[in-house]
């Protein structure tokens, strides 16, 4: 599942794709899509996912924070919807880890 979002840092906004694999998260960049810089995060690598909100406009993203401290704001449409699509992937991979 691949969709248009942004990557936001607060000042700056990269376009590109955010793509939901079964085992990790992708983002490719539209600018860089000839290059190795792509963020890429396994399920069970990822702490938490929250909601993010842009000039007091709630929940127009989400928030992918990794076990290492990093968070990703990632600015697209249907944050709910794909949140929901992460944790079940999460919990997934989690639950297969202690299998």
């Amino acid at each position: 599942m691949a969709i248009k979002a942004i990557l936001w840092d607060g000042q700056k906004q990269l376009n590109g794709e955010l793509i939901l694999k079964l085992q990790h998260i992708e983002f490719r960049f539209s600018d860089f899509s000839d290059t190795d810089i792509n963020f890429d995060l396994s399920y069970d690598d990822i702490k938490e996912v929250g909601y993010h909100k842009i000039f007091d406009l709630p929940n127009v993203g989400l928030v992918i924070e990794s076990m290492n401290g990093n968070k990703n704001i990632f600015i697209i449409e249907k944050p709910e919807d794909i949140k929901t699509i992460i944790e079940k992937r999460k919990n997934l991979a989690q639950s297969d880890y202690n299998t």
